[in-house]
């Protein structure tokens, strides 16, 4: 995800800032619904 937002133009500290409030909606999600964090599943590309 970091190295995506580097690649999109975001400076090294706007690139973190992102990761940084990406894992804290992660959280936020988990602590609202108290659930166990559950590692994304990715679908390829061009097997659908």
């Amino acid at each position: 995800y970091y190295k995506k937002k580097l690649s999109d133009g975001k400076t090294e500290k706007q690139a973190l800032i992102c990761v940084m409030r990406r894992l804290n909606n992660i959280i936020y999600g988990m602590l609202k619904n108290k659930t166990e964090y559950r590692h994304p599943t990715l679908s390829k590309k061009g097997s659908e």
